[in-house]
């Protein structure tokens, strides 16, 4: 696996590479990753967070917009503010503003309120989604609104009167009650007379007739979050810059598995636990684990062994919960210590 060859760090962004709490011992008794325990266990913990459950969004996210320099931006209780460098990253560019992410995704009916399903599962095609941003942009720009195509998933929406209102992230959101996670603020009322007009709009489309007719899920509403003005600078960081670009094209599915990351620039983004881990498929999860102990924290191990890189942070977490551990060669050297995966329980 290739290093840059004067790196002397490398920090790793694992969501959900913590087990949840409550099924924590079950779960790494069935996991067999040598490296993990070893980096884990001889590794210095240099931050345990805990956050509130219904934050507007999950710690790996707010990490992410530290990160990369936005997190002084972002609105208390919202979403980190991604829109502006998101839409960077796809190359789109604007004449001002304050801007939102726009996801077309779909609810699902429960006993007695509505469920946000992982977006992950839409599948939505090019063709479709192209067809249903076209009636989107209608329903919205009759409203005053611009709307920008990113990609099957990730559209942006212009809003500039609603600068204060308070988001929850996709993720943050996925599999509750929606009604806790709604915006909340300045043009929360105007935003839900959009939903309630883009839902009709979208009831009876000829993508959602076929895509029912084949048993795909309808897509039958949008879901708002990551407002910032256009005007948000860039990082000035080209590998941070690079992390986020990452992100964004992995959300968008072009980027392949485990088996094929490439951890040649810092930091890296290891995404493949959060489908099964909001899913609560944790049979899934640990096979995805135990596919990155071969395709990830081995290499790592090894790269710190023979100081290809000088010192490693990893940073997992779970929904609620942010753990970083700090390696070197020379702690990988505590030969006293015996390697185990205990402290992935926080």
């Amino acid at each position: 696996m290739p290093y840059n060859c004067g790196m002397t760090h490398f920090d790793l962004l694992v969501p959900f590479g913590l087990p949840p709490p409550e099924l924590a011992k079950d779960l790494l008794r069935g996991l067999d990753a040598p490296a993990l325990a070893m980096l884990v266990s001889r590794a210095r913990s240099r931050r345990d967070q805990e956050s509130d459950p219904f934050a507007r969004a999950l710690p790996h996210e707010f990490w992410l917009a530290a990160h990369l320099g936005l997190a002084g931006q972002a609105l208390p209780a919202s979403s980190p503010p991604l829109a502006a460098a998101a839409m960077r990253a796809f190359g789109l560019s604007t004449d001002g503003g304050t801007w939102f992410m726009l996801n077309p995704v779909h609810l699902h009916i429960a006993r007695d309120h509505l469920v946000l399903t992982d977006q992950r599962r839409l599948d939505l095609a090019e063709s479709e989604a192209r067809l249903l941003f076209k009636e989107a942009r209608e329903v919205f720009g009759e409203a005053g609104h611009a709307l920008l195509y990113g990609d099957p998933r990730n559209w942006f929406v212009r809003a500039d009167q609603w600068d204060s209102l308070s988001t929850a992230t996709l993720d943050a959101a996925c599999g509750r009650n929606i009604d806790i996670w709604m915006p909340r603020g300045p043009g929360e009322r105007d935003w839900r007379r959009l939903q309630n007009a883009l839902q009709m709009a979208w009831h009876a489309h000829p993508v959602n007739e076929e895509r029912e007719a084949r048993g795909a899920p309808r897509v039958n509403s949008a879901w708002i979050s990551g407002g910032a003005p256009a005007t948000q600078e860039a990082p000035g960081d080209a590998a941070k810059r690079a992390a986020l670009e990452r992100f964004i094209a992995r959300r968008e599915g072009s980027l392949p598995g485990p088996a094929g990351m490439g951890l040649g620039a810092s930091p890296e983004i290891v995404d493949n636990l959060l489908a099964p881990a909001l899913a609560g498929d944790w049979g899934a999860w640990l096979q995805a684990m135990q596919a990155l102990e071969q395709a990830c924290f081995a290499p790592l191990l090894e790269a710190l062994k023979t100081g290809r890189i000088d010192s490693l942070s990893m940073i997992l977490t779970h929904g609620t919960h942010l753990s970083e551990f700090l390696s070197t060669k020379r702690s990988m050297g505590k030969f006293w210590v015996k390697p185990a995966l205990s402290r992935l329980i926080p």
